[in-house]
Formats: structure tokens, sequence, C-alpha cells
């Protein structure tokens, strides 16, 4: 029994597990020896009935609480000073898709055999650092 754990909260109302996290009790962590295990068969299926409960209560507050960290102003009525300093996303990228509609062949220009003129632009040196041509 040295990888088991078992914890185990007395007898009380099932709201108290579910009250606001202010309200909350924090319930301390006992050895094995500590705990005092039901003798009977009975009182484990009741014990495992009263956790059970107890799981589902703390796992609809857990969704509940989840549900509210998900929110901003722009699915809830808050207004949008309550969003906090957090950076929206931007809507350029995945969701904003460039180029035309499905189907649609583009226009390119295209590039000729013979061009009209031809353009050598040299590079005379770095203009952020002043490094020269020859050293480039």
């Amino acid at each position: 029994m040295s990888g088991i754990r078992i914890f185990w909260f007395p007898k009380k109302k099932l709201s108290q597990y579910t009250q606001p996290l202010a309200k909350k009790p924090r319930f301390e962590k006992k050895s094995l020896m500590e705990i005092k295990l039901p003798d009977t068969i009975e009182a484990c299926h009741e014990m495992i009935r009263e956790l059970l409960a107890i799981i589902a209560a703390l796992e609809n507050r857990v969704s509940k609480l989840e549900r509210r960290l998900g929110q901003n102003n722009g699915n809830s009525h808050l207004p949008p000073s309550s969003d906090g300093f957090k950076k929206k996303p931007d809507l350029v990228g995945k969701q904003h898709k460039r180029w035309g509609q499905e189907g649609h062949k583009g226009n390119t220009l295209k590039m000729v055999e013979q061009p009209d003129r031809v353009v050598v632009l040299k590079v005379e040196g770095c203009s952020g650092c002043g490094q020269q041509e020859d050293l480039l």
C-alpha cells in the first residue's frame, strides 16, 4: 500500500465543498496511519458514495471557474476595461488569408526573355555597420 494515498474527509454537508474559495476550509494532509478506515463493507460503500459526491461537486465547481476564466468583453457582459492588459491576437495571420477566392487564377507579372533594360545595382557598403563592398 505504499503507492496508494487515501484522504478521507469527515462527514459534512456537501455544500461545504462547493462554497467560494474565500470561505473554503483548508484540509490538512494526513498520513496513512492517522486515517481511520471503515470496518465494514457497507461503511466503505458509504464512504465511496460521499467521496464521489464530493468529487462531482468539485468537478462542477472547476468547470464553472474555468468558464469564468475564459470570459472577456467579447463573450460576456463585461466592459473592455475588465479584460486586463493581455494583448489580443492580431487578425492578420491564421484567421485571415491574403490571397483571392478558391478557383480564381491570379494575374502575376511574368518574366520575359528579352527585357527592355537591365539595371545593375552595386552595394557600396553596409548602411548599418559601414563595412565596405570588398569585405562583403
